[in-house]
């Protein structure tokens, strides 16, 4: 084994080293910079194939993201434990090795070689080190003469590359991350807008008929939905849903569900028909693994009753003036999951002094540091607790209440929609 260099092969080294200076402040991109500095490495090595290897930072994972030929195609990608194979236990100790002949280290795993056809016979492996951290290793693959091996010359010089490699990559993985941030934060932005278009700025008057709704987002954006808005001449819809998913993809996917709700509210629709058609072409044309759970109830002022479907949501409650309550339920599959839905139809009358409650899963399903849900059991107590509050009064204390249990362990969002008929009016729409 060759354990020095020439003058001519120093100089040669040393004109590499300045080369890779160049090479480390020419891009940003961590794919093609790796790329770069992997190649000529390997080049100046004479080394016959090699393959650069990350930890990932969720881990203790090693993943490829560079392989020489031969078949590098096979190679990128694959996973190693830290401490596994020869990457995996140089990228640990954080000390460079050469195995002169692999047939006699038994952490060299011979299943690549096996399935290529390729033959190893000789290693060098160094580690990725970035203020005394280790990131993953690189390792070269055989001499291209097959009558050389590695040096310690050979070690020393790729350790010491190695090391302005890691600081490099390290530097341009911290920018993708800062990029992903931003684009994260863009999409988040866009979809915050989208959402608060969707929410009505005011809702219809509907004699006789009082009606508040909140919604109150978990985290930086949310992903609950209301709305009310009048079907005819004497029927106003109720409507509130839940979609799967906090992205920018849910978001858009809510903005077209909402799109169809109300384009399909037309005069003489049902709140099943309603729902059935909106699930036809959420199914058909979202392209997507989301759904989006909604009630949707109608409000006939003429009959003094409500209507109701329900597409795989929380059963709204309805409070009685003499305290009594009634769980509104039907069931249904949630919209975008079948491309046809069944969904059965509720009726009951809306008397005076009578509270109807939509709301989010987010409210009875929050849960505390112990694991116990807020419940339903809960919930009933604190609306009939103040139901003769104003509605705005009674969506606060309900959204304190819930906060006030979780703590800072809330995960979902609390939305709801309150409608009361008032005691001793008259409906304003039947008298006009």
């Amino acid at each position: 084994m060759k354990n020095s260099l020439n003058n001519d092969e120093t100089l040669e080294r040393m004109r590499i080293l300045q080369e890779m200076s160049a090479i480390l402040t020419s891009t940003y991109d961590l794919d093609r910079l790796m790329r770069r500095l992997f190649g000529k490495v390997a080049g100046v090595l004479g080394a016959a194939a090699g393959s650069l290897w990350l930890k990932e930072k969720e881990s203790d994972e090693l993943v490829c993201r560079v392989a020489l030929p031969p078949n590098a195609l096979l190679f990128e990608g694959r996973r190693l434990k830290l401490g596994q194979g020869i990457a995996g236990s140089v990228a640990r100790s954080k000390k460079g090795m050469i195995i002169p002949d692999v047939e006699q280290e038994p952490r060299w795993d011979r299943s690549f070689d096996q399935k290529t056809g390729f033959r190893t016979r000789s290693i060098l492996c160094v580690p990725l080190i970035v203020h005394g951290r280790s990131i993953g290793a690189i390792q070269f693959v055989n001499k291209l003469r097959e009558e050389e091996q590695f040096s310690e010359a050979d070690l020393a010089f790729s350790g010491s590359l190695a090391n302005n490699c890691a600081a490099a990559i390290e530097h341009a993985r911290l920018l993708e991350e800062l990029q992903a941030k931003r684009q994260l934060e863009r999409e988040m932005e866009i979809a915050r807008s989208i959402q608060e278009s969707m929410l009505p700025r005011r809702f219809p008057s509907i004699g006789g008929i009082e009606v508040a709704a909140a919604t109150f987002p978990a985290h930086e954006l949310g992903g609950d939905l209301y709305d009310v808005l009048q079907v005819g001449p004497q029927k106003y819809g109720f409507v509130i849903a839940d979609v799967s998913g906090k992205s920018l993809p849910a978001a858009l996917f809510m903005a077209r569900a909402c799109g169809l709700i109300r384009a399909e509210s037309r005069e003489g629709a049902t709140p099943s028909n309603i729902l059935c058609s909106v699930n036809e072409f959420l199914f058909d044309h979202s392209g997507t693994d989301m759904f989006v759970t909604v009630v949707y109830s109608i409000y006939n002022t003429q009959t003094e009753s409500i209507s109701y479907a329900n597409a795989g949501h929380c059963a709204p409650l309805l409070i009685h003036q003499s305290g009594e309550h009634q769980p509104l339920e039907t069931h249904g599959k949630p919209l975008g999951v079948v491309p046809e839905l069944m969904l059965p139809q509720g009726k009951v009358e809306l008397r005076e002094g009578d509270l109807l409650i939509l709301y989010t899963d987010g409210v009875v399903e929050a849960m505390n540091k112990e694991d116990e849900q807020f419940g339903e059991t809960r919930f009933l107590e604190l609306i009939k607790e103040n139901r003769d509050e104003p509605l705005p009064e009674i969506i606060d204390r309900i959204r304190k209440a819930v906060i006030a249990f979780t703590g800072d362990s809330r995960q979902d969002d609390i939305t709801l929609l309150v409608v009361r008929r008032k005691v001793g009016e008259e409906n304003a729409l039947l008298a006009g």
